[in-house]
């Protein structure tokens, strides 16, 4: 397949369920919504300005709809820029606290379920080009999927395998397994393997180093490194807290 059309085509290879578009389509236009917190930044203060039109808009809604799905970006592009510990992240969270306290009392007869999509940490960096032999053995030097959960092309296994074995950085910092491993092991959920797309598995790298503690994987690409992080081992940002409101 045409690389480029293969990339103008992304979303042919995947089944992408949205569920505010799924009960619209059985009840009727306006029974479901998709309320984005980012979609309403607006001037120079745009993240404060964001959540009022936010909180706005989903007490609107609330009035009419069978379904609404609220999103805020923020804290997470906060914590990545600043960390999990910045007053900027408190600030947000408290505001956070205060819209869901709010729309709780003012419609006690919706069930409001809160979660996050993940936790976050406070990250060290590593670039791979510092470990020696590394990169020689690797068919590209760019970390497939995530610099905590990152992947890796390696054409020659056994250098590869030897260095991870030999390197104190990486074998106590990062877990290894095989994309073989990894599928068997249904990381990724389980799923009938018959069903799984061959892009989907042709996308990811023949080996994953995933980060037990702080310490995180970058490549020269990296334009910046991110203060807070995710998608490794550690407690704070694999747990998630479920919040149920009106139950």
């Amino acid at each position: 397949v045409d690389k480029k059309e293969t990339i103008n085509n992304a979303e042919s290879y995947w089944i992408k369920v949205i569920i505010p578009d799924f009960i619209n389509e059985k009840y009727g236009d306006g029974s479901a919504y998709s309320i984005q917190q980012h979609k309403f930044y607006r001037g120079h203060f745009k993240i404060r300005n964001s959540f009022k039109t936010w909180k706005k808009t989903i007490d609107e809604k609330l009035n009419s709809a069978k379904f609404i799905y609220a999103y805020s970006t923020c804290p997470d592009c906060l914590m990545h820029d600043y960390g999990t510990n910045h007053y900027k992240v408190k600030n947000v969270i408290r505001k956070i606290n205060s819209i869901v306290k709010e729309l709780t009392a003012k419609h006690p007869d919706v069930l409001f379920i809160a979660i996050s999509d993940h936790g976050m940490i406070d990250a060290e960096h590593l670039n791979i080009e510092t470990i020696p032999g590394f990169i020689d053995t690797l068919k590209t030097d760019k970390i497939i999927v995530e610099s905590r959960f990152a992947s890796f092309f390696v054409k020659d296994e056994k250098a590869f395998l030897n260095i991870y074995k030999n390197n104190e950085i990486l074998n106590k910092n990062f877990a290894l397994i095989s994309k073989k491993d990894f599928l068997n092991k249904n990381i990724f959920g389980y799923v009938n393997k018959n069903d799984i797309n061959p892009i989907s598995t042709q996308s990811i790298g023949d080996y994953f180093l995933i980060a037990q503690n702080k310490l995180t994987l970058n490549d020269k690409y990296a334009t910046h490194h991110l203060k807070g992080h995710h998608a490794g081992q550690m407690e704070d940002e694999y747990l998630i807290s479920l919040q149920i409101y009106n139950n």
